[in-house]
């Protein structure tokens, strides 16, 4: 995707983590770094020693520009998580585990801490979920046809 809105050509290296790729970009050995986490660019922000920019407005890097504040229209790739019961779980028990998660979700202190850590927590619905990964998988379909990917 960055590539055909940014209309360049990229060769990927792949790393067995963040730290070592970082290491890599701060010392000149690649130019550009994609991460999950902005928790990685932290420490080289706060030095300034590495530019960025992200998808999203993070808290924790409030000064650096979204992807879109720096001119790459369209480009949105976001790092999520969820909670899956088996299919088969009855509607109340899934309701009242999204409900007992939630709570936990809103605790301050919990909250807190994964803003710490560079996350953006959010709850809800089974639904909003279904559709949410509905329109994950359309987007990445076309990107990968875009791309022309195929399985080696």
């Amino acid at each position: 995707m960055f590539e055909r809105l940014a209309a360049v050509q990229l060769v990927h290296v792949p790393y067995k983590g963040s730290a070592p790729a970082l290491t890599d970009l701060l010392g000149g050995q690649v130019q550009i770094m994609f991460d999950a986490s902005s928790v990685a660019a932290y420490p080289c922000e706060q030095a300034d020693r590495a530019g960025g920019d992200f998808v999203k407005r993070t808290p924790l890097l409030a000064q650096v520009p979204t992807m879109q504040e720096a001119g790459l229209a369209g480009y949105e790739v976001i790092s999520w998580y969820a909670l899956y019961a088996p299919a088969k779980t009855p509607p109340a028990v899934a309701q009242r585990l999204n409900a007992e998660v939630r709570k936990i979700m809103e605790q301050p202190s919990i909250a807190q801490r994964l803003h710490e850590l560079g996350f953006q927590p959010a709850t809800g619905t089974a639904a909003e979920l279904g559709t949410f990964m509905r329109e994950e998988i359309a987007k990445w379909a076309r990107v990968i046809e875009q791309a022309k990917v195929t399985i080696e």
